[in-house]
């Protein structure tokens, strides 16, 4: 008796074990599906009509369908005004997150922002305007394969484009170059790396996120930082400028130092990696809407 009993607990401790076992929500990387979805601003009130000697609701709903988590973001309310939205009046800021990673946060895939309601005055009747601004960081990811060989004449290891795939995000990656230049025994790798960036938003500073104002003057270039993961290690590779008059598009080359050559299998291996561009996106949506008595 006492071994079915032992059987039948080692039986459910497995079964425990296996069902424990599961998935991050998302794995780009390495495996990425592209796109160009990132996070939309869903506004939930005001709608087509309010009232007036009541309070008005505003909220708003972000939902991310991209590929990248946003670690911050801030949206902003402005357009209304202070004689007849009680305390609404200039600009109104809440920020918030949203995690890709963790289907247990309260945040995961999208994060609902309700900000104070307002009580709208018995001469506010008539039709008025207010605006959204949602600024968030993202990342866009970039898996590659590249070539390493010891003959560096063999053109055919390390010629074409190395990409596999750009995430889903307005930042694109679209293509990546590798170069081989010998070092001694061991050889140098430069990877260029080209982007546009191709959102029907704009592209900001990281630092504007933050800027808890409703009118931010842009200032070029925008930079966004670059880097490669190869082996398990980070390699910061700089920063990306971007010009409005050159339609947003940005190369740079990123250099790593001091690959051997004899570690490579049979003369000639391929190793898989990708790049990680940190970015900050703005839009706006403006609405309209009457009040009536």
């Amino acid at each position: 008796m006492k071994k079915y009993i032992l059987l039948i607990l080692f039986l459910f401790l497995a079964s425990c074990a296996t069902e424990t076992s599961e998935e991050l929500p998302t794995d780009c990387p390495p495996d990425c599906s592209g796109g160009s979805d990132s996070v939309d601003l869903e506004i939930n009130s005001p709608q087509d009509i309010v009232f007036a000697n009541d309070r008005m609701p505003v909220s708003v709903t972000l939902v991310d369908s991209g590929e990248s988590s946003v670690e911050y973001g801030e949206v902003c309310v402005t357009g209304l005004d202070e004689e007849f939205f009680s305390g609404f009046g200039g600009c109104n800021c809440q920020s918030y997150y949203i995690t890709l990673d963790d289907n247990d946060d309260e945040n995961f895939e999208e994060s609902l922002i309700n900000f104070d309601t307002t009580y709208v005055s018995d001469k506010a009747s008539g039709n008025h305007f207010m605006t959204f601004i949602n600024r968030y960081t993202y990342t866009t990811y970039a898996p590659f394969e590249i070539c390493f060989t010891n003959d560096l004449s063999d053109s055919s290891c390390i010629s074409g484009n190395k990409l596999e795939s750009s995430s889903s995000g307005p930042l694109k990656v679209t293509s990546i170059q590798e170069r081989l230049v010998p070092n001694g025994n061991a050889v140098d790798l430069r990877l260029t790396i080209d982007t546009e960036f191709t959102g029907k938003d704009n592209i900001i500073s990281v630092d504007d996120v933050s800027s808890g104002s409703c009118l931010t003057i842009p200032e070029e270039p925008i930079q966004a930082d670059v880097s490669i993961i190869m082996f398990g290690v980070s390699n910061d590779c700089g920063t990306l400028n971007f010009y409005e008059d050159q339609d947003y598009e940005a190369s740079i080359t990123c250099k790593l130092d001091n690959f051997l050559l004899d570690q490579f299998i049979d003369n000639q291996d391929t190793y898989d990696g990708w790049v990680r561009i940190d970015y900050a996106v703005e839009q706006k949506d403006s609405i309209e809407f009457k009040v009536e008595e």
